[in-house]
């Protein structure tokens, strides 16, 4: 008897491995795998950090100086304080967007930074960029830019010289060179190795008049979900891209040739109707069945702009291309928001809050919401404007949340991101309802199962032991 149960026992701890009953949370490299990008709510102004599923960070945008850049610097502090930047990129000159970089890279080692194309044209300054200083193959001769077309602010300079100085390398960005317009790395899971790709696209001409078009179209990929990003890029620079893939030559483009489709696009410069044209939207996300999953995410001051951004027109855009209003982002109106992306895909977003009015907080389909969210921003030249709700609604189950995305010492840290369950999914592993039960649960199967083995091979045992015995 003692020998059946030191057998029973045996057997139960190599099915047990078998089954590979192992931690989610437990990776080869040392990360949960989980991709986390942060659109940081930082005024009338931008700033996103993206923590890449190997443990790296990249810093897009930075805000603008003042109050907009400490709220920056305050979020990257209570989430990655004091770890590396490996990748900074300034999409342009703005000062709504580098005015916060040497405040918010204060205290961080800096790796790679990638810096416009626009050449600095600040008084008795020389732009490094026209010494041919880091890695350059600009898209356009520095000496074809006239004064006008040159960014001649202080904030500029200041925000060039404290990236020279303190950054490893500095690439101009440049789409047309193959040396720096791919950042591809990949992380380990459960024995499981996940790639994530991220690419710049633009800007391609140049010099420009407007310093907003010198700001990249960029994708990033991971999990099968594909994420665009830009900063303020006009319709000018949108039309190069959209040129670029219609045309059908460069092979780099070939993806957005074959049915792309944006789970996550940031709408260019705020929202404003200047930028997001259907052109560009149309090929961003390609399939109209499935606009009703993608997130639209709008920067944008929450106490009302000179600008009144997001507009009208965009927002109509938006509702006349079959996009979801509850899928409409806005830092204005949910403060700052997350997107946690699993490696098998699963999305769960997290906003700071609900939208509130009147002391009352609403949730993400309340009539009160869905309003707001389609109400277009104010300034002195244009009023707040409801556009019609086009009644699309996601198809998919993607997990959301209202919690503060920044780590909060008082309450527990956010769960990790679950896939939605879905008994009838052919990716669902074989043993994954076993795993889903309690220990003690999975021990006693294991045990009766291996007691019925045992026993089986013991019957079998003595009927031939009698035969061998005649």
């Amino acid at each position: 008897m003692k020998k059946i149960l030191i057998l029973i026992l045996i057997l139960a701890i190599g099915l047990f491995g078998a089954v590979g009953v192992v931690s989610a949370d437990e990776t080869e490299s040392g990360t949960d795998g989980v991709m986390r990008i942060h659109f940081i709510e930082c005024g009338q102004a931008d700033a996103c950090l993206i923590e890449l599923p190997d443990g790296k960070n990249m810093l897009i945008d930075a805000g603008d100086r003042g109050d907009s850049c400490a709220k920056v610097d305050e979020y990257l502090t209570a989430t990655i304080e004091g770890e590396r930047l490996d990748y900074v990129i300034m999409t342009h000159a703005d000062s709504d967007h580098i005015g916060g970089i040497t405040t918010v890279l204060s205290g961080h080692e800096i790796g790679r930074v990638y810096r416009p194309s626009q050449i600095c044209g600040y008084s008795g300054y020389t732009d490094p960029a026209i010494a041919e200083m880091g890695k350059t193959g600009r898209p356009y001769n520095p000496s074809a830019a006239k004064s006008d077309q040159k960014k001649s602010t202080e904030t500029y300079k200041k925000a060039l010289e404290y990236c020279y100085t303190n950054a490893e390398e500095v690439y101009i960005t440049d789409p047309s060179n193959p040396e720096i317009n791919h950042i591809e790395s990949s992380v380990t899971v459960d024995g499981e190795t996940f790639g994530y790709t991220f690419d710049f696209y633009s800007p391609m001409g140049g010099p420009y008049d407007d310093a907003n078009d010198y700001s990249p179209i960029m994708t990033l990929t991971y999990g099968g979900r594909n994420i665009v990003l830009s900063g303020d890029a006009e319709k000018a620079n949108e039309a190069e891209f959209v040129s670029e893939v219609r045309e059908g030559i460069n092979p780099r483009y070939d993806p957005f040739r074959q049915g792309f489709d944006a789970d996550i696009l940031k709408l260019g410069h705020h929202g404003s109707s200047t930028s997001s044209s259907e052109e560009y939207l149309k090929i961003m996300c390609r399939s109209v069945e499935k606009r009703c999953n993608t997130y639209t995410i709008v920067s944008s001051n929450n106490a009302g702009n000179n600008y009144a951004h997001p507009h009208k027109e965009t927002l109509q855009r938006l509702m006349d291309m079959q996009f979801s209003p509850t899928r409409i982002e806005r830092t204005d109106l949910f403060g700052d928001i997350r997107f946690d992306i699993l490696p098998s895909g699963g999305i769960t977003r997290y906003r700071a809050h609900n939208y509130a009015s009147g002391g009352n907080e609403y949730a993400d389909d309340a009539p009160e919401t869905l309003t707001a969210v389609l109400t277009s921003g104010a300034s002195n030249t244009r009023d707040p404007e409801p556009i019609a709700d086009n009644g699309v609604r996601p198809s998919d189950n993607n997990s959301s949340g209202t919690s503060d995305p920044k780590p909060n010492p008082d309450k527990p840290a956010d769960p990790k991101p679950t896939e939605p369950s879905d008994p009838s999914d052919p990716e669902r592993g074989p043993f994954d309802w076993f795993l889903s039960l309690p220990l003690w649960a999975q021990v006693l199967i294991i045990a009766g199962i291996s007691l019925v083995v045992i026993t089986i091979i013991s019957v079998v045992a003595g009927k031939s032991r009698k035969k061998k015995g005649k």
